[in-house]
């Protein structure tokens, strides 16, 4: 782990201590998990994410998720950063919000793992940078909203690879010049009864590199533990020369995209099938990928039992396999989500 990390890390344990005494609002929840996947046959775990949150003041809110792998790597700062609610304004390090499944933490997964293309093109462990966002309401009817990102590190450098993971191999950390710039236009329509419509599109630029993209999601919320979803994300790019440490050539593009519907039966059952793409031009390769995933939970949501099936289909390569996991968590930051 860099200076720079380890002193986000001191910072946020005498912030919590300053929080505590202060008596304003702070919690701190810490959450693991285990898994067999059938691809390597053994049991793997990512370790303990410790997560805390807090105010700093009654607008100014701060987030911390600290991972600690069990094998042997250092400890790492996934994100860290304060929200200043007024102001619409988020400061620090931080996973950007493009698309749907990047800025989520892959232990509030039902389906354990980010699907195979978004793993191509964000990482496995998604893109974060430190940065600055900055949200504008728009004035339409329904409720819509444009985000405007400065950012360090560009698409595919300098992730957060830390731990066990099922999809690829550590990234590469580059010495591009320059920032990345990300605009995202979020939008939300009520519908009719508790039916809700998400319509998201995605413009990244800099640092050698340029996506674009667009991401919806369908919800039909019944009661508060029962729903049905569908949702998606399609990106394409040029990906430069270098991208999570693979080399391509200078004008690479990368294409991926996933398709996503499931059904929350109660509070305890959860059921879905995925089906994913993503290919690269120049290269000629690609690679689909369809499945299907649930979990349950027992009693309270501070513990999941989950699993997948997938089949994955490449240019060179067709395999099917399993994996089950059980996740849990001490304090308010719970795996499962409703």
């Amino acid at each position: 782990m860099n200076t720079m990390k380890k002193k986000l890390v001191i910072k946020l344990l005498l912030l919590s201590v300053t929080l505590a005494q202060e008596n304003n609002f702070f919690s701190l929840s810490i959450l693991s998990d285990i898994s067999f996947s059938s691809k390597d046959s053994s049991f793997n775990s990512n370790g303990l994410e410790f997560v805390a949150m807090g105010n700093l003041r009654p607008n100014a809110h701060v987030m911390a998720y600290f991972h600690s792998p069990i094998n042997g790597d250092p400890p790492t700062v996934e994100e860290v950063y304060v929200v200043f609610m007024a102001a619409q304004m988020k400061l620090g390090y931080f996973r950007p919000d493009v698309g749907i499944l990047n800025k989520t933490h892959r232990h509030t997964f039902n389906f354990i793992s980010s699907p195979n293309a978004m793993n191509y093109m964000f990482g496995p462990h998604s893109w974060a940078s430190l940065g600055i966002k900055i949200n504008q309401e728009l004035p339409t009817p329904w409720k819509s909203n444009i985000g405007m990102n400065i950012l360090q590190n560009g698409v595919g450098e300098g992730m957060n690879m830390q731990g066990h993971s099922h999809g690829l191999s550590p990234t590469y950390v580059d010495s591009v010049d320059g920032f990345s710039s990300l605009i995202t236009l979020k939008n939300q329509f009520n519908l009719y009864g508790d039916k809700i419509l998400f319509v998201g599109l995605n413009y990244i630029e800099g640092r050698g590199k340029e996506f674009s993209g667009g991401d919806f999601k369908f919800i039909n919320r019944i009661n508060q533990f029962s729903s049905w979803f569908v949702q998606s994300e399609y990106f394409i790019g040029n990906i430069s020369s270098l991208h999570h440490g693979i080399s391509y050539h200078p004008d690479e593009t990368l294409s991926a995209g996933y398709f996503m519907v499931g059904r929350q039966f109660n509070k305890k059952y959860h059921l879905g099938l995925l089906a994913d793409h993503w290919s690269y031009k120049l290269k000629a390769t690609q690679g689909t990928s369809i499945g299907l995933y649930g979990d349950y939970v027992p009693n309270e949501d501070n513990l999941v039992f989950r699993f997948k099936l997938m089949k994955d289909k490449q240019t060179d390569n067709d395999e099917i396999y399993g994996i089950i996991e059980m996740s849990w968590s001490l304090g308010s930051h719970k795996p499962k989500r409703y």
